[in-house]
């Protein structure tokens, strides 16, 4: 007779209480627009972060060489942070680096095709063009998903 291990399942609050917190400074955007850090010598990604931002974060995902964080609280903002312009920034997935100068997205975006093409496509002294500016930075999106509940 053979015995079996029975699996304990658990929530997503009872994982993401085991998750360790701390604080975290950031050092650079990665692609996506994400902020990277360490915590505890793990590569941190935490959303609608700059590079110099000092924040606490929870982490709300790891895996074997990486982790995702949530800021907690903002200990002490990057001098390129700046209010984002739209008021639906927080609450939308559109815009990922608002809260960045329109000089520093473009720069962000630069360096970010610069390290694919060296880290992933191992291509070295590549020469990558500045981001063109464009002129009209906001109010150019035109898509719309309309919601609705059927009723019967």
């Amino acid at each position: 007779m053979s015995r079996r291990r029975r699996k304990i399942h658990k929530s997503p609050a009872e994982i993401q209480a085991e998750l360790p917190a701390g604080t975290v400074t950031i050092e650079r955007l990665a692609y996506g627009g994400d902020g990277v850090g360490a915590l505890d010598g793990l590569v941190v990604f935490v959303p609608r972060t700059a590079p110099g931002d000092v924040v606490d974060v929870q982490l709300v995902s790891q895996r074997r060489h990486y982790a995702v964080g949530e800021v907690t609280a903002l200990r002490q903002p990057s001098p390129w942070r700046v209010p984002a312009p739209c008021p639906l920034y927080e609450r939308c997935g559109g815009c990922h680096l608002q809260h960045l100068p329109y000089t520093q997205q473009l720069s962000a975006k630069t360096a970010q095709v610069q390290d694919c093409l060296q880290r992933l496509g191992k291509l070295t002294d590549v020469v990558v063009a500045p981001t063109l500016e464009s002129p009209q930075p906001f109010a150019y999106r035109n898509k719309v998903i309309y919601h609705y509940d059927r009723q019967s």
